[in-house]
C-alpha cells in the first residue's frame, strides 16, 4: 500500500507500448547524448505519477 498520495501510480487504462517502440521514438542523438551525459540507457516502461515530475 503507498504511503503517499503521490506514490499512487495512476491507471488511464491503455496499455503501455513495447520498449523497442519507446526507443524508436527518440532521435538516435539524444540517445547518444543520453549515455554519454549521463550513462543513462532506458531499459523499461513504466507509468510515473505526474505529481512526481518536477
Amino acid at each position: 500500500m503507498p504511503v503517499r498520495d503521490e506514490d499512487v501510480i495512476p491507471d488511464d487504462g491503455m496499455e503501455l507500448p513495447p520498449l523497442e517502440t519507446v526507443e524508436k521514438r527518440i532521435p538516435e542523438k539524444t540517445r547518444v547524448l543520453m549515455e554519454e551525459l549521463f550513462r543513462a540507457k532506458l531499459n523499461k516502461v513504466q507509468r510515473v505519477n505526474p505529481k512526481k515530475i518536477k
